[in-house]
């Protein structure tokens, strides 16, 4: 059987027939009773993921904008999940707003030839969450690792071996 990436280079190279291309969300925070996983198809999907456990994905109604992004350091992506049953926000109540810990959004993408191992895998923190009846949106971003918060200004007088990056 191929690894993740010849199948993931015959799928762009070829695109064979009846393969597919499966975007899958998993969210978890340290206090929801469940991580919820979640594929975007009409049925579910099981499917081993990049630590090797077994992963049955439910589907969802999800629309989602940058969530493969890698081009620009913000990585951001939005996901908009269909709630009919208001359980995603009957999680966000269990966690109190005093808690600093933020929720966890993993994006995985799955050929459906090759379920052994995610061909991409990307893990944002959510930054910030909506909700209306039915509709749940999160806001996801990187975690913010470049951020400078000494508030200390670098300049080249200060610092003369920043000439060498220059």
């Amino acid at each position: 059987m191929p690894n993740e990436i010849e199948a993931y280079k015959k799928k762009l190279a070829s695109n064979p027939e009846g393969e597919r291309y499966f975007n899958t969300v998993s969210i978890s925070h340290s206090l929801m009773t469940k991580t919820y996983d979640l594929v975007i198809d009409s049925g579910p999907l099981t499917a081993l993921d990049e630590n090797g456990v077994s992963v049955t994905y439910e589907p969802a109604s999800i629309n989602y904008s940058g969530a493969y992004q890698s081009n620009d350091l913000d990585q951001e992506a939005t996901y908009t999940i269909s709630d009919e049953d208001n359980s995603l926000d009957g999680e966000l109540d269990i966690i109190p707003l005093e808690n600093n810990e933020s929720p966890v959004v993993v994006f995985r993408g799955y050929m459906s030839g090759y379920l052994d191992k995610p061909v991409e895998t990307f893990t944002y923190q959510v930054k910030a969450i909506s909700q209306e009846k039915g509709i749940f949106t999160l806001k996801t971003g990187v975690p913010d690792l470049n951020s400078d918060q000494t508030g200390q200004i670098y300049d080249l007088d200060t610092y003369p071996m920043m000439r060498s990056l220059f």
